[in-house]
């Protein structure tokens, strides 16, 4: 492991010469942290943070809808609240995994990341072993209430980032959005349902005959059969309609690039779901549903962009179902085009076993730690509580919507949130525009839901086009929620450095062979019945049993 590692390394030093030819590359020549003095801090909730101005070297990422960030509404207005100057070096979000090693390789890198997207793995190496990142938790305590609070409001959240060693060396994004927490969803042309005389699919039986009606009774009534029971997308928004119908027969959180384990928690203990009769059930499900033509083999190879052409057929609706994270992957949403009104989502369906499961995607931490505080920084308490302001109110809505009394307001007095009670703001601006208000969501915050996303001025018409998000919180609220499984694992465990390797590369190889191999079966390409045996044993061959224990180990510890 080592020496695959040195060999990394020398790659990536050989290519250092780039870094050194970034414009604006810690412009103040703040990338040697020996000239900048330690200062003073005053106490936490006190501002300015210092009365004598600091510079604090920063790696933060550039947006696209963010013009420049060195004149940005919010990094003027912080700076002047805080008494601390960002030297920036700005990376365009495609660009920050690169840069961000090329940095570390190096050795020049700056005092703190606002945009890191470390993951444990790399928090295990830059931090405990490296000792690149400094510790925060001492920091935390002495110097950080809302960081601190946000370990109250969100329980578990502060020991979720904490180290086998004890430490916390990173902090996350917090964003909880409620509808996000539900990603995989279904949905289904209800005017179909209701011309046929059908109801709401609520088994796999009701699902399979809902798709033969689709299929063999023209229910858009053109005189064609032309109509599309199911489709979906490998690369839309969560509209990998397999995975959504595997959930009932055995818990599948497939779909998701971040999450997907193909493990399920039983009894605090992680299990195996690829390879049990649950799965290979099914399988034969999705295979007769193939098999009839009912299942379209689009499904597994068009662009959702295509889907969405489906979805948005002018001659006549032929789109009957699909699966999606909201109906704007598959159909537009829209004033003039009212077609996405009538896909209804429907609960997850129950197998012919009573396995009935939603797959809860928690999205209160955007993947990984955007903040660290490196040993280059000579002033790390100041920096913890720089980050402690990005946690506040005042601090999350800067960098999510900007000023207040220019992008955003406290609400007016009737104006309601999600759920119907008075709304604490609205927003002035709108979101999607280049401008240089706010940070466009960069840098570590705290947005939680009942802080910041769930106390939005909301659109009360959940059909309406601006009221999807409204929408969303009604169908996850009443379809989701209520079936999902007590725990998951989401796969944010600390791993030992001689285990990170070999760990991704088993989940590597065996979750590819997995999705490989279910949409193989489902086709027919490999028949459930003979080859079921010869894929049991591949993936024993593979190292499955190795996967398991790993990870099963980390989940128990």
């Amino acid at each position: 492991m080592k020496s695959k590692r040195f060999s990394i390394t020398s790659l990536i030093l050989g290519a250092l010469m780039a870094v050194s030819m970034v414009p604006g590359l810690f412009a103040t020549g703040q990338q040697d942290a020996g000239e900048t003095k330690e200062v003073m801090v005053n106490p936490a909730g006190q501002f300015p943070i210092v009365d004598e101005k600091i510079t604090l070297s920063a790696f933060i990422e550039q947006r696209a809808l963010v013009e420049d960030l060195n004149t940005n509404d919010t990094t003027v207005f912080m700076e002047d609240k805080t008494n601390i100057h960002l030297d920036m070096l700005i990376v365009p979000t495609e660009a920050i995994a690169e840069k961000k090693q090329l940095l570390l390789a190096s050795g020049q890198y700056p005092d703190i990341f606002l945009s890191g997207y470390f993951t444990n793995e790399d928090i295990m190496r830059y931090g405990p072993s490296e000792q690149v990142f400094v510790p925060l938790t001492d920091l935390i305590d002495k110097y950080a209430p809302n960081i601190k609070k946000a370990g109250e409001d969100i329980p578990g959240f502060l020991e979720s980032l904490t180290a086998p060693d004890g430490e916390i060396y990173g902090l996350p994004t917090i964003n909880e959005c409620y509808h996000c927490s539900y990603n995989p969803k279904y949905w289904v042309y209800k005017p179909w349902l209701d011309a046929l005389g059908m109801k709401i699919p609520e088994t796999t039986e009701d699902f399979y005959q809902m798709l033969k009606a689709f299929k063999t009774q023209d229910p858009n009534g053109n005189g064609i059969q032309d109509e599309i029971p199911l489709s979906g997308s490998p690369n839309g928004w969560y509209s990998k309609t397999e995975h959504f119908i595997m959930n009932a027969f055995v818990f599948d959180d497939g779909g998701s690039v971040d999450q997907e384990y193909f493990f399920q928690v039983n009894n605090g203990n992680l299990d195996f779901v690829a390879d049990t009769e649950g799965w290979r059930d099914g399988l034969r499900f999705m295979n007769r549903l193939y098999n009839e033509g009912l299942y379209d083999p689009a499904s597994f190879t068009q662009d959702y962009t295509q889907l969405r052409e489906m979805g948005n057929n002018s001659d006549a609706v032929i789109l009957g179902s699909s699966a999606a994270g909201h109906p704007g992957v598959f159909v537009t949403i829209s004033e003039e085009i009212p077609r996405h009104k009538d896909y209804v989502s429907i609960r997850p369906l129950t197998g012919p076993s009573g396995v009935q499961y939603s797959v809860p995607t928690p999205f209160k931490a955007v993947k990984g730690a955007m903040f660290t505080i490196t040993d280059k920084c000579k002033n790390p308490k100041a920096a913890i509580r720089l980050a402690d302001y990005m946690y506040s109110f005042e601090g999350s809505m800067l960098l999510d919507v900007g000023i207040e009394g220019k992008t955003w307001k406290a609400a007016d007095i009737g104006k309601k949130d999600f759920s119907g009670n008075q709304a604490v703001w609205e927003q002035l601006s709108d979101y999607m525009e280049i401008d240089n208000t706010s940070w466009k969501e960069v840098g570590p915050s705290f947005r939680s839901f009942a802080s910041v996303r769930g106390t939005k001025a909301q659109p009360q018409d959940p059909m309406a086009a601006d009221g999807f998000e409204t929408r969303l919180f009604q169908e996850t609220n009443n379809n989701y929620e209520p079936y999902a499984p007590k725990e998951v694992f989401l796969g944010d465990t600390f791993l030992g450095l001689e285990e990170i390797e070999e760990a991704a590369q088993l989940r590597l190889h065996i979750v590819d062979y997995v999705k490989q191999s279910m949409i193989r079966f489902i086709i027919g390409d490999l028949d459930i019945e003979k080859d079921w045996d010869n894929y049991v044993q591949s993936l024993k061959d593979i190292n499955v049993d190795e996967y398991v224990s790993v990870y099963r180990n980390a989940y128990s510890n």
